[in-house]
């Protein structure tokens, strides 16, 4: 799951003070529900949350794909590429266009 490798990255770096969003509400949705356990991601969903707890002020939210471009076209580069990178100062070329549209 995507989430929980974005938590485990920023974990990693102790960084505080964040907002996730998804376009998959039906995750967000999963994380955020209380019984959990019950459902099929359950192992995944308690990692998730276990990672939300040891950052500080991390919060999830539901975005519409066309509001999150950026990270579509990274989840798209990545399945093609069947590649696993992180980006901290200069993001890769493929990105330009997107975050001058979405970064404004």
């Amino acid at each position: 799951m995507a989430i929980r490798a974005g938590l485990d990255l920023l974990h990693s770096m102790q960084t505080r003070d964040v907002t996730i969003q998804s376009d998959c509400l039906e995750a967000i949705a999963e994380i955020k529900a209380p019984d959990h356990e019950l459902l099929a991601n359950g192992g995944i969903i308690d990692d998730v949350k276990h990672l939300c707890n040891s950052i500080v002020n991390v919060s999830l939210v539901h975005t519409p794909r066309t509001c999150n471009g950026i990270a579509h076209r990274l989840a798209a580069i990545g399945f093609d590429d069947n590649l696993a990178a992180i980006w901290v100062d200069n993001p890769p070329e493929c990105m330009l266009d997107l975050l001058q549209i979405e970064g404004t």
